[in-house]
């Protein structure tokens, strides 16, 4: 998401050549970072490009900083909900794998319970710390979800909106 934004404040401001070079950088450490991490097999390209993605992250960041008044504390304070919000739902999704490890359920019935026990995380963590990782600048947002849930829905949304008046 943050590398989405940035690409939009990049495209808005007119600084398109300053991003077709970070594009060109980035699409050399993926092909590098590839051939590099052939050598260990798949988990190896995988890391590769992961190490070419946090490298575009922060070329992006970093222009759409140059961009816009926003300091690097900022844009990391900004950060720290996510962060925190991912690290809550992938501890939970790795015990979910541990468990599923030691039945010697299947990788798809492991996958599916791991899946469902991220997503019902998700929520949970959502509704016990909903200032935290909803904020108050997005109450509109909730509000427009509330106007068109469905009505099942709505009580859960009401509720949510009352969390976040506390």
């Amino acid at each position: 998401t943050s590398y989405k934004i940035s690409d939009t404040i990049v495209r808005a401001t007119g600084a398109v050549y300053a991003r077709a070079v970070r594009q060109a950088i980035f699409a050399a450490a993926v092909v590098t970072a590839a051939i590099i991490g052939q050598r260990f097999g798949l988990v190896g390209v995988a890391y590769g490009v992961a190490a070419a993605l946090a490298l575009n992250f922060l070329m992006m960041a970093q222009l759409s900083m140059r961009l816009t008044t926003m300091t690097w504390r900022a844009f990391w304070q900004a950060h720290v909900p996510g962060l925190l919000f991912g690290a809550g739902v992938a501890i939970i999704a790795v015990f979910a794998d541990l468990l599923m490890q030691h039945l010697q359920v299947s990788r798809l019935g492991t996958v599916a319970f791991v899946s469902l026990c991220a997503a019902i995380s998700s929520v949970a963590i959502v509704f016990a710390w909903p200032k935290t990782f909803i904020g108050a600048a997005n109450a509109r947002l909730i509000q427009a979800l509330a106007n068109v849930a469905p009505k099942r829905f709505r009580r859960v949304v009401d509720q949510l909106q009352r969390r976040l008046a506390k």
